[in-house]
């Protein structure tokens, strides 16, 4: 018997998980995951899509957890023009940020 946790230094979120449908810096929003996980707080992680894509960075400022769900509360911290995707880590200097 145990407890399965999840540590998390991404936030990968879908549409329906809480992606947030507009990216400016300082706006609020939550994310829900499936099961125990755990983000750091008050420190800023990458924001992904569905697709992997780096939007930016975003601060989880407050973890509820459920029995089946986590609620992950955040405020966007950082924010790219355009998407970041694996393929362009190799040209790092060249991001873009607003």
């Amino acid at each position: 018997m145990g407890l399965q946790v999840e540590f998390n230094y991404v936030l990968k979120l879908r549409p329906e998980q809480g992606f947030p449908s507009r990216l400016k810096v300082g706006l609020e929003g939550y994310g829900i995951k499936d099961g125990y996980r755990i983000y750091p707080i008050n420190k800023p992680i990458s924001l992904r899509d569905s697709s992997n894509k780096f939007w930016g960075f975003v601060v989880v400022n407050k973890l509820v957890q459920t029995g089946i769900k986590t609620f992950i509360y955040y405020k966007i911290n950082r924010v790219r023009k355009m998407p970041l995707g694996i393929e362009d880590i190799l040209d790092f200097e060249s991001i873009d940020w607003e």
